[in-house]
């Protein structure tokens, strides 16, 4: 018959110890975490007290203890340490146990576990046991489990405590990595009847010191199995545990030959598990950690797309709205210019600032293209002016004047420099700045085939003291103006350029 055995092991301190001890007492006045229990079976339990718990602690640690002690008191000798520090160092088990408030895990809880509640029944027919099947509620629903009858009942849980008990007392005849003090048989669970196991870890340092750690204790059991060890505690656990199964597997056998006279011809197979020697609430809590997780990371990774997404549009949002900006700061600074020009025009007193006079391109050829204020064109770039100066260049691709255009705008681009110097000593000019009495604006015409610049007065005929004017200034357009003024200058002018 194929059965299964496991042993999963938990790592508790000197108070949790107490907490298991007693939940494994099944008292029926106390709600317990494990709602299979069954106390019409209860009676069936059996508690066994294999080592005083004090003697054991004393035996495994006492002389790690006097060993510290020892060499505090020298070092207080010596004067290292003043009387309050000696006293404060010197420790005993309890103190050494508690650890300053945060306690050694120096003990280990077992669940010893052999077959499950298919191979249970199976066991009861072969040994022939007499039984009845209950149905019962489980945390699963109703189910039915054994009940067994009469007689065979304490004969049965007899059984079972000869196991368990046997097995538990092998590890404290040999040297092995624990001691275990006390046993706890149950039969009244779901399942089938099992094992609990309270032991003190009794492993060893690389230096043959007592050891509380847990992985310490296996290895020293494993080395007391003639079995090998190895670097990784996960493999040597694995190892510890397929000793253990296949031993308590073997006791199974013999003590049915014992009690019974049967041979259950019992060979041992290994499900696969996930929890690799977790006990079964360290593993739900895992698995209940690691369904978090997952559901974390969903939140987690549906708020990153949204964020993406948000980062994205606002990545939109902020190009727009430096094209918005640019836009706006434009028309500002083309807003600034006539408010500028028309405040000088309008004003009986005051003159446009040469900064602000209108500039044009005019090469003779096409009509002149209105560049903007002079601090404006100081500040242009050549690919700005260029970019101004070529517009519908290609209309002329095919007429007389086409070469030259073209030569004239390349030939403008080249002299930007130095026109920009001339314009910036022609605002530094002091003495034509303030014309007493009469208001006047300039217009500057920027002229590639003469490779200068001439400056006309556009407005000479509206600013004057003459209040009449008052109502024409009002309607008055300069950019308009201008170039009616440079259309007139086109006619002047045209038989002067290079052709």
């Amino acid at each position: 018959m194929k059965v299964t055995a496991t042993v999963d092991l938990k790592k508790q301190t000197m108070s949790s110890l107490s907490a298991m001890r007693k939940h494994n007492e099944h008292d029926p006045n106390i709600k317990h975490k494990n709602m299979q229990i069954y106390f019409e079976d209860t009676e069936l339990n059996k508690h066994y007290d294999l080592l005083d718990l004090n003697d054991t602690l004393e035996k495994v640690y006492g002389g790690l203890i006097e060993e510290r002690n020892a060499r505090t008191e020298e070092q207080f000798k010596n004067g290292k340490y003043s009387f309050n520090q000696y006293q404060e160092r010197k420790t005993d088990l309890k103190k050494w146990l508690d650890n300053n408030g945060k306690p050694k895990t120096a003990f280990t809880t077992w669940v010893v576990t052999f077959g499950n509640a298919e191979s249970n029944l199976k066991i009861l027919d072969n040994l022939g046991v007499k039984y009845e099947l209950r149905k019962v509620k489980s945390e699963h629903g109703f189910i039915e489990r054994p009940f067994v009858l009469g007689d065979d009942r304490q004969k049965w849980a007899k059984f079972w405590q000869t196991i368990y008990l046997s097995y538990a007392r092998g590890f404290n005849r040999g040297d092995f990595g624990f001691k275990i003090t006390a046993v706890d048989v149950h039969l009244d669970e779901g399942g089938a009847p099992h094992a609990h196991f309270e032991s003190v870890n009794c492993g060893k340092t690389a230096k043959g010191k007592a050891s509380y750690n847990l992985n310490s204790a296996i290895k020293k059991s494993l080395i007391g199995f003639n079995s090998k060890v190895s670097s990784d505690t996960r493999v040597n656990l694995q190892t510890f545990r397929d000793v253990v199964d296949i031993t308590l597997v073997q006791r199974v056998s013999k003590q049915a030959i014992i009690d019974y006279g049967v041979n259950l011809n019992l060979v041992m197979y290994r499900k696969k598990s996930k929890h690799k020697g977790l006990d079964m609430e360290e593993y739900k809590q895992r698995q209940a950690s690691l369904a978090e997780i997952r559901r974390n990371q969903k939140i987690i990774d549906s708020q990153k797309s949204e964020l993406k997404e948000i980062e994205e549009q606002a990545s939109r949002l902020k190009a727009e709205n430096e094209r918005l900006s640019a836009e706006n700061q434009k028309m500002i600074n083309n807003t600034k210019h006539v408010e500028n020009t028309l405040r000088a025009v309008l004003s009986d007193e005051n003159i446009i600032p040469k900064e602000d006079e209108p500039v044009y391109y005019f090469d003779g050829l096409k009509p002149p293209v209105f560049l903007g204020s002079v601090r404006e064109f100081i500040e242009m770039s050549k690919e700005k002016f260029y970019k101004y100066i070529s517009k519908e260049n290609e209309r002329y691709n095919n007429t007389d004047y086409g070469n030259d255009i073209k030569k004239f705008t390349l030939a403008a681009v080249d002299r930007l420099d130095q026109w920009k110097k001339e314009l910036l000593g022609y605002c530094e000019n002091l003495h034509d700045k303030v014309l007493s009495g009469v208001g006047s604006v300039k217009a500057l015409f920027i002229n590639p085939s003469e490779f200068d610049f001439r400056v006309e007065r556009i407005f000479s005929d509206y600013v004057t003291h003459d209040s009449r004017k008052l109502e024409n200034l009002r309607n008055f357009d300069p950019v308009q103006e201008g170039k009616n003024v440079a259309a007139h200058y086109i006619q002047q002018e045209r038989g002067k350029q290079i052709r």
